[in-house]
Formats: structure tokens, C-alpha cells, sequence
């Protein structure tokens, strides 16, 4: 309740979670640095908060410095949101996706792997550092034939499941099938 906290000014302190006490922290100095000068930036930061029925609530919060129209300061506007059926979806995902027993491969574009889960990089014997410095042209023992499906997917043309020989990082070949998505 917002009497709460103007009954107590170190109430929202009080209540972020002691694991992303530290990352609160850093907003706020991030906030404080940029008082006087930046008289339209915002500031957002995600974290949890303690709820009084003892269980953790993620916030994703917002605040703006507010100035007068000649520039002098007057205070700070926040903006608290309840984002704790967002991250409770995002964690889900997160865990077909790296518990998956298939290999899911994220690209750009440009065939350069932005992500992937740990399956793609056993399968392909690289580390999931080393997948994301890499392209399709080092994976693919058929770069001509990948360029061309992607050529099509970026085109918006529905792609049927299809095979595609793969390189090691050892430079082993192995056929894989590919279910090939444009997400959007």
C-alpha cells in the first residue's frame, strides 16, 4: 500500500529480495549519477521483491527524474509492475529449451548462430561459446544448399522438414532432418 511507503522511506529496500539486492543497487547509483543532467531518460530494472505472504513477486520497474520546465529538479516518478507470470513463462521456456534432446539453433539473417542449446552443441562438438562465433558456413557440409534454404525462409516460404549433412568441429560429417522456422 502506498501509505506504507510514505510511512517508511527504506520500505522498498527493505523488501528486494537479498539475491538481487546488489543489482538493485546498481540502478539506483546508475539513477543518482544521471540526476542532475538527463531530464528525459528513464531507468528501468527487473528484480524481485519480498511479499508479505513470504513469497518472492518479480517487479519490473520504471523510473524518470521529473524537472521543471527550466530545468530544475524536483524528484523521481516510479512505476512498479507485477512481471511474475512473465518470468515464470520465460523460466518454462527456458527449460524445454535446454532440456530439449533435439539440437534448436537461433540465427540471424545472415546464417550467424545468435544461440544455442546444449544439445546443438554436443551434437556439433563445440562449445556454446564457440557456436555463437560461428555460422552455417562451418556447420554445413552443404553451405550452398543451407544459404539457399535460408535465402527462402527470409523470404517467408514455408520450409517441410528436410535433411542437411553437418560438420563437426572434429570435421565428421553426420545427417541431421532440420525443421527450419522464421521467428517473428
Amino acid at each position: 500500500r502506498a501509505e506504507e511507503f510514505i510511512g517508511n522511506p527504506n520500505l522498498m529496500h527493505e523488501i528486494v529480495h537479498p539475491d538481487d539486492r546488489a543489482a538493485y543497487e546498481r540502478h539506483l547509483t546508475q539513477v543518482d549519477k544521471n540526476l542532475p543532467d538527463n531530464q528525459n531518460s528513464s531507468y528501468e530494472a527487473e528484480f524481485r521483491i519480498l511479499h508479505r505472504d513470504g513469497g518472492a513477486r518479480w517487479i519490473g520497474h520504471v523510473c524518470q527524474n521529473i524537472h521543471r520546465p527550466d530545468g530544475t529538479y524536483l524528484g523521481q516518478r516510479g512505476s512498479n509492475r507485477d512481471i511474475t507470470a512473465r518470468k515464470q513463462a520465460e523460466a518454462r521456456y527456458q527449460s524445454l529449451y535446454d532440456q530439449s534432446h533435439d539440437a534448436i539453433f537461433i540465427l540471424d539473417m545472415e546464417g550467424r548462430y545468435v544461440q544455442a542449446n546444449q544439445r546443438a552443441a554436443e551434437m556439433l562438438g563445440y562449445s556454446l561459446e564457440e557456436i555463437q562465433k560461428l555460422s552455417i558456413k562451418e556447420t554445413s557440409a552443404q553451405p550452398k544448399e543451407s544459404n539457399e534454404v535460408l535465402a527462402r525462409v527470409v523470404r517467408g516460404e514455408h520450409i517441410p522438414l528436410y535433411e542437411r549433412i553437418f560438420r563437426r568441429k572434429d570435421g565428421s560429417q553426420f545427417p541431421a532432418e532440420v525443421n527450419v522456422e522464421l521467428a517473428r
